[in-house]
């Protein structure tokens, strides 16, 4: 395959979320849906590194996790859906109460992301 230089790049990864199990205490769940991010270049990357490290407490941190989340997130699959089953359309502000609401899903957003800027190898399905 070649490769191929853009100004702007994405790719798609799964999102493998651990949910803990409502019927069986101490287990959990994974369900699964499919990401769209943006690869931020290298010199954002770490401007964005640097200023995350500068900040004071677990609290703003967290933010910072989520607000970064948003900025690379670009879409999701038809895997994600409501409690009837309908899918649900992303938006940035659907995503960042997701990521807000649920530590187990902004978790495993993070590395799905990372995974996919690492080069590590996704199995689909497992």
């Amino acid at each position: 395959m070649k490769f191929t230089v853009t100004d702007r790049y994405t790719f798609r990864w799964p999102v493998k979320v651990k949910v803990p199990d409502q019927a069986r205490p101490g287990q959990v769940n994974t369900q699964q849906f499919v990401m769209e991010f943006e690869a931020l270049p290298s010199t954002t990357a770490a401007e964005l590194d640097a200023e995350r490290n500068a900040l004071a407490t677990d609290e703003e941190r967290a933010g910072f996790d989520i607000e970064f989340l948003v900025r690379v997130s670009r879409d999701w699959d038809e895997s994600v859906v409501d409690e009837d089953g309908k899918p649900v359309p992303f938006t940035p502000d659907r995503l960042r109460d997701l990521l807000r609401q649920w530590g187990f899903v902004r978790l495993a957003v993070y590395r799905a992301y990372v995974e996919g800027m690492s080069g590590g190898e996704a199995r689909l399905g497992n």
